[in-house]
Formats: structure tokens, sequence, C-alpha cells
């Protein structure tokens, strides 16, 4: 291209030239040239001036791409990514492997509506969360009052670290136990003197039934109060009534507590 000069009739700045053939991929183009229109030394230049060259740095690479893509000599990748963004049977590819197809979320409709109902199975804590409520459950029953002050801080520990158990799988690890149900059967026979011990057990129970509704309760009453050797008519008006009134769920743990268990 020939040497180009234009003259600002202010400032009397040079454009600088742009040696770039329409059909020649730039082998060289570096920021230095970019950076030289932006530097102090030309600090006045016009920006319609600096738009003119970056137009014709724009239109030199473009047209090299493209004849080289003629030519086959730009990599199948970037060839295709610039078919697909003006096919519509690749763009609609591209779509339903970012967000998935119809029978994808039809596959999931499908999987929701089909759900097994809700199970004891998935609210039971895990092994090492019944021993955590066996060793409460073993501490309240072995020390007196003057004894649980120095296990308060241990036993505080524990709680925090159950707390998040659903209340019915609390009650279920207690009371599917026979050696956890008789030890609460003689903290609660010993009410006069272990007071203390059972206002802390049912502060902990009516906690954690006063997070639930009893809507969402209902679906497992049936194998649990099973499990637990009762029956779900038995039970279930002691979990519904004290979230009316009260919120003491006291008359469902002592219904639980004369539950004979079967030898």
């Amino acid at each position: 291209m020939d040497e180009i000069s234009f003259s600002d009739p202010i400032s009397k700045t040079e454009i600088p030239d742009f040696d770039l053939s329409p059909y020649e991929e730039p082998k060289e183009l570096g920021y230095s040239r970019l950076d030289s229109m932006g530097s102090t030394t030309h600090a006045n230049t016009p920006w319609w001036l600096l738009g003119i060259g970056g137009l014709l740095v724009g239109g030199g690479v473009y047209a090299a791409k493209r004849r080289a893509r003629q030519n086959g000599q730009i990599s199948g990748a970037e060839g295709s990514s610039e078919s697909d963004s003006t096919s519509s049977p690749n763009c609609s590819q591209e779509i339903r492997s970012l967000f998935g197809n119809a029978s994808t979320h039809s596959e999931r409709k499908t999987a929701v509506s089909t759900s097994q109902p809700p199970s004891l199975a998935d609210i039971v804590c895990s092994s090492d969360d019944q021993e955590k409520i066996a060793d409460i459950v073993k501490t309240l029953d072995k020390n007196s009052a003057l004894g649980l002050i120095g296990e308060q801080t241990r036993l505080e520990k524990l709680g925090q670290k159950i707390d998040s158990i659903h209340s019915l799988a609390f009650l279920w690890t207690i009371f599917h136990d026979r050696d956890l149900t008789a030890c609460m059967q003689r903290i609660f026979a010993a009410s006069f003197t272990k007071s203390f011990h059972i206002a802390g057990f049912m502060e902990g129970v009516n906690k954690g039934m006063s997070r639930y509704n009893p809507a969402k309760l209902d679906p497992y009453l049936q194998e649990w109060a099973q499990a637990l050797g009762t029956t779900k008519k038995a039970v279930k008006p002691l979990i519904d009534a004290p979230f009316n009134k009260g919120k003491d769920w006291t008359a469902l743990v002592l219904h639980l507590l004369s539950v004979k268990k079967s030898p």
C-alpha cells in the first residue's frame, strides 16, 4: 500500500502508516504499533482518525483469515465454531448440549413423578449419630442432678452435633432400642429427683418437633409407629395436638414409654 498521510489542521499530527495488503495475513502485528496511537506523543490525534486506523487493521485481518479459510489453512476447530454460529442445526445441537434436550427434561419429570413415597429409611440417622444419642440417654440415666454438672459441657456439645437430626428419627433411635427405652423409663419414674433431666430432655424434643408441619410428618407415621410397637391412630393425635397448643410433646413420650416391647 502506498504511504498515505493526513494532516490534522489543528494538531498537525500524522496517522501512522499500516503496511497491510487486503489479502495478506499480518505476520507481526505487535502491540507497539497500536499502543503508539494512544501514547502521549499522539494524545491530540482526533478520534475519527483512530477509527480509520482500526478499520484498516480489522479489514486486513478479516480478509487474510477469509482467504486462508478458503485455502483450507485454518484448523477445523476454528472453522466449525464460526460455521456453528451461522448454521441453525449446529446451533441447536450446541444449545441442547448446554441445556439438555426435550427428552432429557421429560425423563427428569418422569423420575420425579415416579419417585417412591417417603419412608422411615429416609430420615433414620447414621449409626454414629445413634451412638451420640445413646451416650446422652445413658448419661442422663446414670447421673444425679449433681453429677450432671460435670457432664453439662460435654452433653451440650453432643446435643449440638445431633441438632439437625429429624425429630422422629431421634425418638425412633431411643424407643426402638430396649436398653435405651429402659433408661428413659427409669428417668421418668424418678421424676422428683430427676426433674432436671426430664426438663432438659423434653426441651430438646419440643424444640425439634416444633420445626415441622404436621402434614410433613404424616407420611412417615404409619411405618414409624409400627416400628415402635404402636399405631398411627394412637400417635397422630399426640403429635398433631401440640402444634395447635402448647408445643409440648410430653404425652407422646409417655405413650412411647408405655409401649411394651416384644421379647
